[in-house]
């Protein structure tokens, strides 16, 4: 998560942006955390999309190394497999489209790349501590029928701060900017005007 967020750094530095609302899903919401980290004095903002500021749990990390083993002989069939089960059930007919394209796309994915990803977010530190007394906006975006993150524990998480904000789809799943666009659209730029200084 570290090396990503150093990447994103670099290109923000190329770009010549001092500061940035950063937003990311997921494994992205890791990154982006372990950037706020980091680098908190480029931040106006920070959008957490179905992830979470807590380490892997005991029970999360055998399943990270079972999806590594299964990588190992034959990452192809890892990825075929995991990518329709963060859908809601009666989401992966409607939305098998968006569901074939982003497994095409992560079939481009070399096998130590993948491997690398879930190694990375089962070693990740927590970063809870970044919530306790935030400089800048934080809003959490998480889906009421999420199987990967659970919407209630996204829930004990964003009552410490008031500068940290949550919005729960009702009928979100883990791939929300896919399940429920217009609801995600809506919510990022009411937030992105919060974080305008």
């Amino acid at each position: 998560m570290e090396l990503m967020a150093d990447l994103v750094h670099d290109v923000l530095k190329r770009l010549k942006k001092r500061k940035v609302v950063l937003g990311g899903h997921s494994m992205g919401g890791y990154a982006a955390l372990a950037f706020a980290d980091k680098y908190p004095d480029m931040l106006n903002g920070l959008v957490m999309m179905n992830s979470t500021s807590r380490s892997d749990s005991k029970e999360k990390k055998l399943n990270r190394d079972r999806g590594i083993a299964l990588c190992k002989e034959d990452h192809r069939v890892f990825i075929r497999q995991s990518i329709p089960l963060l859908f809601r059930e009666e989401d992966r007919k409607a939305l098998k489209d968006q569901i074939t394209e982003l497994v095409k796309r992560a079939l481009r994915m070399n096998k130590q790349g993948v491997i690398a990803a879930l190694e990375g977010m089962k070693v990740r530190p927590s970063r809870e501590i970044i919530l306790k007394f935030p400089p800048y906006p934080i809003l959490f975006i998480s889906g009421k029928q999420d199987p990967i993150i659970p919407w209630k524990q996204i829930k004990r998480q964003v009552e410490r701060s008031e500068k940290i904000s949550s919005y729960v789809l009702e009928n979100g799943g883990h791939m929300s900017f896919l399940e429920s666009p217009g609801e995600v659209y809506r919510q990022l730029r009411k937030f992105l005007y919060q974080c305008l200084p």
